[in-house]
């Protein structure tokens, strides 16, 4: 993954989505009802989510207070789409957009294996 910002989201097959603000490969963000942090090993990436706090809904995790989602990146013409392995119990589409900043504005990249 190249340096810069991304936008994280997440878009649950309930309808429901939320998004988040990362770092490139430090994948640390905090939103409005949940949080994430991830490690890449190799072509793997480990995602954890979790509500920021017990009295929160996050209609993103369920009845989870965490959860943590594996797989690899995909690139798509946005950016990257999460391939999550097959044993994930919760059914929710994860795409990291490149951002101009911590704002979130999208902006234009090249990507580069």
């Amino acid at each position: 993954m190249e340096e810069g910002f991304y936008k994280v989201t997440f878009v649950h097959a309930n309808g429901a989505s939320a998004s988040v603000i990362v770092k490139e490969a430090h994948i640390l963000g905090r939103g409005l009802s949940i949080s994430v942090y991830g490690s890449f090993y190799g072509a793997s990436l480990i995602l954890n989510v979790a509500r920021n706090n017990t009295t929160n809904i996050s209609p993103i995790l369920d009845d989870y207070q965490a959860y943590s989602f594996s797989g690899g990146l995909e690139k798509t013409a946005e950016g990257y789409a999460f391939e999550l392995d097959d044993h994930t119990d919760i059914p929710v589409y994860i795409t990291f957009t490149k951002t101009a900043d911590l704002t979130g504005d999208e902006c234009l990249t090249e990507f580069i294996d």
